[in-house]
């Protein structure tokens, strides 16, 4: 039986900047008097807060005044993972399998002592009275709370925030969700504009979020695969690790939360809001506009009925009070995503359509790999790949210091190059074809 009262919380984070970014700003949001400053202050609320992190970010991690501050208010753990980093490390398994490994320890955790799971990046920033919300969801019998989110610049964001955190005995960094939605606009990350409707540089090989403007107010959500803030498991058994898939995927959701009644969509920024920090990167972006059609492929592939159901939910970001101009652009919104369910529908009735649709894009994407494996000699690392034909990796981990073209484009998605921009780039290089060095001009 779960219990309203008793939550697990539980963060994995490993590498100087994030672990920088979690002791300076991350932390101390999660400790502000609306979050976890809640639990310090009540006789009835019990909570753990589990870290996974290497032996070498621990040491850091203990000595920093907002873990002992944490320590005041729930009950903290520190879990090494040393051997997971060496795994990801030697690229045997991504960073989203060592995050959703140590989820699937957290999960485990709740369901034995019967408590909620609350699942915190360590560059999340939570505004304050967030933990509120989801201490009166849970007291409504709510089994899942699902969030959306945008990215921010972590390098500027810190610098804005960081000097203005009290340094004194309390460490807390509250703040409220208007002032946080209007520092993602200030902080604004070129992650978010790949998910935008009317986008130039649509996302279009992992479309699981889709944003539209609202001028000078903030912005609409509908989201894919939202993050399952809030969760009560009741056996370990309901998350089944599988590589490459994550706690937002297709298998825990749905065993969590067999009745979608219990399943809720934070839909205003004002109850529940938090941020991502990102480095910044200045990569070229494809360029692509976003297609109900190729969206509904990738919804086919990807998701869940709670997916779906999600996606009909708006979710507003906003600086300040909604004007009328929410309507409109809500109904935009709900306009695009009833045309892409609608092409679920089709899909899921007449699978021979779908195999005949992704045959042809099949063939569209070997063409272009063929043309790519004509230029091999162009290019050794992947951060060339990037400048030279504009390739956003989205989903890829590290990529090693020495591929060759040929291997590295094996790992991208063909779909996402333009053919005419290659022509153009193999037309350029052609001439200097002569002067490129042997390691490049061979396998």
């Amino acid at each position: 039986m779960s219990n309203p009262c008793r939550f697990v919380f539980t963060s994995c984070v490993w590498g100087k900047t994030y672990t920088q970014w979690f002791m300076q700003v991350g932390l101390p949001s999660h400790l502000a008097p609306g979050n976890l400053g809640l639990f310090g202050q009540s006789h009835t609320l019990q909570g753990e807060y589990h870290i996974f992190t290497t032996t070498n970010d621990a040491a850091v991690i203990k000595m920093c005044p907002a873990f002992r501050q944490l320590a005041n208010m729930v009950q903290p753990y520190i879990h090494p993972i040393d051997n997971l980093i060496a795994r990801y490390e030697a690229e045997a398994i991504s960073k989203y399998d060592v995050m959703s490994l140590c989820h699937a320890h957290s999960v485990q955790r709740a369901a034995q002592i019967g408590a909620g799971l609350v699942v915190l990046a360590p560059d999340l920033v939570l505004a304050d009275g967030g933990m509120q919300t989801l201490l009166d969801l849970a007291s409504s019998g709510k089994k899942l709370v699902l969030t959306g989110s945008l990215r921010v610049i972590g390098e500027s964001f810190i610098r804005e925030i960081h000097p203005c955190a009290d340094k004194g005995h309390d460490v807390s960094l509250p703040l409220h969700a208007r002032e946080l939605v209007e520092l993602v606009f200030k902080h604004w990350h070129p992650f978010n504009q790949t998910y935008l409707w009317n986008s130039e540089f649509f996302n279009r090989r992992w479309p699981a979020f889709l944003f539209w403007s609202v001028p000078n107010e903030g912005l609409v959500q509908r989201g894919i695969h939202l993050h399952p803030l809030l969760s009560f498991p009741t056996t370990g058994q309901q998350y089944r690790w599988s590589k490459d898939l994550g706690i937002d995927g297709l298998d825990y959701m749905i065993r969590v939360c067999p009745d979608q009644d219990d399943l809720h969509v934070i839909g205003d920024s004002d109850h529940v809001y938090y941020v991502n920090l990102d480095p910044q990167w200045n990569d070229a972006l494809p360029r692509h506009k976003a297609s109900a059609l190729d969206i509904a492929r990738w919804v086919i592939r990807q998701t869940c009925d709670h997916h779906r159901w999600s996606m009909t939910q708006p979710i507003r970001h906003h600086m300040g009070a909604c004007s009328s101009a929410w309507l409109s652009v809500e109904k935009e919104s709900e306009s695009a995503i009833h045309t892409i369910l609608k092409y679920v529908e089709v899909f899921e009735q007449h699978a021979d359509l779908l195999q005949e649709l992704e045959g042809r894009f099949a063939e569209q994407e070997g063409k272009i790999r063929e043309l790519i494996g004509k230029c091999a000699f162009l290019v050794q690392d992947g951060a060339r790949l990037r400048n030279l034909l504009g390739v956003e990796y989205y989903k890829a981990g590290r990529l090693p210091e020495a591929k060759t073209f040929w291997e590295t484009a094996l790992r991208m998605d063909p779909s996402c190059v333009d053919a005419q921009e290659n022509l153009s780039v193999l037309d350029q290089s052609s001439k200097s074809m002569a002067s490129t060095p042997p390691s490049l001009s061979h396998h």
